[in-house]
C-alpha cells in the first residue's frame, strides 16, 4: 500500500482503536442492555437457542400471547449482523449469547464508523476534518440506549448519503443499487414502517444536491452493463427479494394490537403520529444543559464547540455537499419536532407515512448530521488559518454562547444537575475563549494550531456529555456474572425452553417469578421479551402486546373486554404484575381450562369424561413445533394443544398428514385414531428459513464488496462536478 493510502486510513484506524477501547472496557465490566435494546437481546438469545437446538430460526413463539408467529419480532430485532452472528455462533456451538450479541453490535458500529469515514473523506478536503469527524462519531454510539430502530437508521445513514452523493455526481446506476442495499440494511432488524422515512430523507438529500449543483451528469444507462453495476444488482436482488419474501405475509392471520394502531392496517392517527414517544421540543433543555432530562433513549446534546463550527461553516461554506447536508439537517430537525416543526403534518399525508411513529426519535440523526456540519467548519478553517479566520470563529463562539447560556440561565437552570455536569456548556466556552485568546496573543506560526483547538474541545465536550449519560445509568447497566435477575437465570447465556405443561396461574407456585419481576423492572414494553428469557408463561398477557392471532384477540376480548387495550397502555408495573386487569378472564372457568391454567396444554380427548394429560409424552419441543407420543384409548378422539391456532400449522400422525382444526375458540387440535401414535405439529416454512439466511449472508457480502474497494483506494474527485464548485444559493 502506498504512503498516501496508509495516511488516508489513519483516521479510521484511530477510530477503531477508540471504539474497541471504550466497548472492550464496557464488556469486561459486565455491561448489559437497557431500554428497547433489552427486547432486541431477548429475541436474539431465543433465536440463537433455536438455531443451536434445532438448526432453525424461530418462526413461531409459543410463549407470546398464547402463541403467535415470530416473523414480526424477527424482522424488528434481527438485523443482518445479528443473523450472520447467529449462524457463525451455531457453527462453533457458542452458547454465550451476550458475547455474540455484543459482537454483532460491534460490527454494526464498525460499519457506522467506516460510513462516517468514507463520507467525510468524500466531502472534506482537510485531513483534520476527516480525522475529527470519524473519531468524534465514536462518542455518539452509546448503543445500549439506541440499538432499537433509530440506532440502525443512524448506523447506515452515512453510507446512504455517500452513495446518493456519488450518484448525483456521476449518474452511475451502480450507486442507485447500492443505495437500495443500504435501505434494506436500515429496514431489516428495524420497524418496517421506518422505510418511508428513510426513503424521504434520501429524496430530500438528493433534491438538495440537484438544486445546489451547477453541473449534473445525465443518467448513465450504459453503466448498467459494467461489472460494478452487475454485482450490485445481484446483491440488491438477493437482499430485496429475501426481505420482501419475509415481509409480504408478515401480518397474515394477525391483529396489530400495539397502542392506538388500527388493528387491520397498523396505521396511526395524526395526533399519535405527531406526539408518540414524546415531543422533541421537550429535549431542548438537554441541548443547552449537556445532561439528559427526558427520553434518555434519544439524549440530544451537540455542544457549544460543535455549534460554533456549524455557524462558522454557514458563514463561509457554499459548496454543494454542505448546502445539501444543511438542508437535510434542518428538515430532519423540523420533522422531529412533530406539531412544532411545521412539516410533520405535510409528511403524514405522503404515502405510507401514516404507519410511522417516533418522530422525536429522529434526533440522533440530527446530531450526527450536525457533526458533519461542524466538520465542514473545520474544513473551511483549515484554509483560513489567519487573523480573519480567528476573528470569524471568535464571533461564532460568542453567538454560540448566547444560544446556550441565555436559555439555560434565564429559563431552565433549575433542571441542571448538581456538581460539575451542571457547567458543561460553560466549561467548553471557557476553553474555547481562552484558547482563541492565547492563539491571538501568540500569533505568527502558532496560529496554525487554531484548527486543533475547536476540534479538541468539541470532541471532549461530546465525550463528557455521553459520560454524563453513562454515569446517570451505570447502576442499571452493569451485571455481575449475568445474575442480576436471580440465581435461577444467567442472562448472558442461551436460555433453555423446555416444554411447560401448564401456564402460570399463581405466581406463588412459579420459581422463576422473582427473576421475571426483576427483568420487568428493566423493561416492560413487550409481552414476549420477559418470557423469552425466563420461559414463564402466564395464563393472560401481562405486559404490552403488539401482535396476536385473530382468534386469540377475539377470545381475550370475549373473556375480558377491553383488557388487552388497557394492558398495552398501562405503565404501572405493580398493576401489570398483579394481572388485576384480567380478573374477569381469570375467574372464567371456560377460559382457564382452554388456556391451560388448570390443566395441561396437551390433552387427549379434552371433552370426554376422562381426559388424558398427554404432556408426559412430549419427545421433542422447539419454537416451531413439537413431537408427542399418545395412546388413544377411545375409537376416535382429539389431541388438544392450548397454543394458538394459525393457518400456517401442519400436523402428521405417524408420518401421515393430518388436519389441524380450530378448537376452544382460539387453539388447535388434531384427530387421533385408536392406538399408540406419534403426532407431530409443525409451523415451519423452509423457504422462509433460507430467505433469512440469504439475507444475512448477502448483507455481509454486499458490505464487503462495497466498502473494501473504497478503503483500499482513495478516489480522486471529479473536479468538473466537485463540491468545490460554488453552490447557487
Amino acid at each position: 500500500m502506498s504512503t498516501r493510502a496508509r495516511r488516508a486510513t489513519h483516521p479510521l484506524l484511530a477510530a477503531f482503536v477508540l471504539l474497541f477501547l471504550i466497548y472492550g472496557w464496557f464488556y469486561t465490566r459486565g455491561l448489559f442492555v437497557l431500554g428497547d435494546a433489552f427486547q432486541s437481546y431477548a429475541y436474539f438469545n431465543y433465536a440463537l437457542g433455536s438455531v443451536l437446538g434445532s438448526s432453525e430460526f424461530p418462526q413461531w413463539l409459543p410463549s407470546a400471547t398464547l402463541g403467535t408467529p415470530a416473523e414480526p419480532y424477527s424482522l424488528v430485532f434481527l438485523g443482518p449482523f445479528q443473523i450472520a452472528t447467529i449462524l457463525v455462533g451455531s457453527l462453533v456451538g457458542c452458547h454465550n449469547a451476550w458475547m455474540l450479541f455484543y459482537l454483532s453490535i460491534m460490527m454494526e458500529l464498525c460499519a457506522f464508523v467506516v460510513g462516517v469515514y468514507l463520507l467525510a473523506r468524500d466531502v472534506f478536503d482537510s485531513r483534520i476534518a476527516v480525522f475529527w469527524t470519524t473519531n468524534t462519531a465514536v462518542f455518539l454510539t452509546y448503543w445500549h440506549l439506541q440499538i432499537f430502530w433509530q440506532h440502525r437508521n443512524v448506523v447506515y445513514l452515512p453510507l446512504l448519503l455517500l452513495f446518493i452523493l456519488r450518484f448525483q455526481r456521476t449518474g452511475h446506476l451502480a450507486n442507485v443499487l447500492k443505495c437500495g442495499c443500504i435501505a434494506v440494511f436500515t429496514v431489516v432488524g428495524n420497524n418496517v414502517y421506518t422505510a418511508p422515512i428513510t426513503a424521504l430523507l434520501g429524496l430530500v438529500f438528493y433534491t438538495a444536491l440537484c438544486l445546489f449543483s451547477r453541473a449534473r451528469p445525465p443518467l448513465d444507462w450504459q453503466s448498467i452493463r459494467d461489472h460494478h453495476s452487475m454485482v450490485a444488482g445481484i446483491l440488491f436482488a438477493a437482499l430485496a427479494g429475501s426481505s420482501f419474501w419475509l415481509v409480504k405475509d408478515i401480518f397474515a392471520g394477525l391483529i396489530v394490537t400495539a397502542t392506538a394502531r388500527d388493528p387491520q392496517t397498523g396505521q396511526v392517527p395524526l395526533e399519535l403520529f405527531l406526539t408518540y414517544g414524546g415531543l422533541a421540543i421537550e429535549k431542548i433543555p438537554e441541548f443547552v444543559l449537556g445532561f439528559p432530562v427526558s427520553h434518555i433513549e434519544t439524549f440530544f446534546y451537540v455542544g457549544t464547540a460543535v455549534v460554533s463550527l456549524m455557524l462558522f461553516a454557514i458563514w463561509h461554506n457554499r459548496t454543494t455537499s454542505f448546502g445539501s447536508v444543511l438542508v437535510l439537517t434542518l428538515f430532519v430537525f423540523l420533522l422531529s419536532l412533530g406539531p412544532h416543526g411545521g412539516v410533520a403534518v405535510l409528511v403524514y399525508k405522503l404515502p405510507f407515512m401514516s404507519s410511522f411513529r417516533h418522530l422525536s426519535f429522529l434526533l440522533p440523526q440530527v446530531r450526527l448530521l450536525c457533526l458533519f456540519l461542524a466538520g465542514f467548519g473545520l474544513d473551511v478553517l483549515a484554509e483560513k488559518i489567519s487573523k480573519d479566520g480567528l476573528h470569524d470563529l471568535g464571533c461564532c463562539v460568542v453567538f454560540s454562547a448566547g444560544l446556550f447560556l441565555i436559555p439555560k440561565w434565564a429559563l431552565i437552570a433549575a433542571a441542571a444537575p448538581p456538581g460539575l455536569p451542571r457547567f458543561l456548556p460553560e466549561g467548553s466556552l471557557v476553553a474555547l475563549v481562552l484558547g482563541l485568546a492565547s492563539i491571538a496573543f501568540l500569533r505568527g506560526s502558532h496560529s496554525s494550531r487554531l484548527i486543533l483547538l475547536p476540534a479538541l474541545v468539541a470532541s471532549l465536550e461530546l465525550a463528557v456529555s455521553q459520560g454524563n449519560l453513562f454515569f446517570l445509568l451505570r447502576d442499571r447497566v452493569f451485571v455481575e456474572n449475568g445474575r442480576f435477575a436471580g440465581d435461577e437465570i444467567d442472562v448472558f447465556t442461551v436460555q433453555s425452553h423446555p416444554f411447560r405443561a401448564r401456564r402460570m396461574a399463581n405466581p406463588a407456585t412459579e420459581p422463576l417469578w422473582r427473576s421475571m419481576v426483576k427483568l420487568a423492572m428493566r423493561q416492560t414494553v413487550n409481552n414476549a421479551t420477559l418470557f423469552l428469557l425466563t420461559g414463564v408463561e402466564p395464563c393472560v398477557p401481562i405486559f404490552r402486546v403488539d401482535y396476536a392471532t385473530t382468534d386469540v384477540f377475539e377470545l381475550l376480548e370475549a373473556s375480558s373486554p377491553g383488557s388487552l387495550t388497557m394492558t398495552s397502555r398501562t405503565i404501572d408495573l405493580s398493576l401489570l404484575l398483579s394481572a388485576s386487569i384480567w380478573r374477569r378472564a381469570l375467574l372464567d372457568p371456560e377460559y382457564r381450562k382452554a388456556s391451560a391454567c388448570d390443566e395441561s396444554k396437551l390433552v387427549l380427548n379434552p371433552d370426554s369424561k376422562t381426559p388424558i394429560d398427554a404432556s408426559t409424552g412430549v419427545k421433542r419441543f422447539a419454537a416451531n413445533g413439537l413431537i408427542v407420543e399418545v395412546n388413544q384409548l377411545e375409537p376416535q378422539g382429539r389431541l388438544f394443544y392450548s397454543d394458538s391456532f394459525h393457518q400456517g400449522w401442519r400436523a402428521s400422525v405417524d408420518g401421515v398428514p393430518a388436519t389441524v382444526d380450530l378448537a376452544k375458540k382460539a387453539f388447535k387440535s388434531v384427530a387421533i385414531p385408536l392406538g399408540r401414535h406419534t403426532v407431530e405439529l409443525r409451523f415451519y416454512d423452509p423457504l422462509r428459513e433460507w430467505m433469512r439466511r440469504l439475507l444475512g449472508i448477502a448483507a455481509m457480502v454486499a458490505l464487503a464488496v462495497f466498502l473494501i474497494p473504497e478503503l483500499r483506494h482513495r478516489q480522486d474527485r471529479l473536479h468538473h462536478q466537485s463540491d468545490r464548485d460554488e453552490a447557487a444559493w
